[in-house]
């Protein structure tokens, strides 16, 4: 049980960050 939602959870977190990157990339 605690592995999918580790898993679900690091989805989360990297797509966050990439989102975080793209914008970045976007205002410069």
């Amino acid at each position: 049980m605690a592995m999918p939602r580790k898993l679900k959870l690091m989805n989360v977190f990297l797509n966050g960050y990439s989102y975080q990157g793209v914008a970045k990339s976007v205002t410069l």
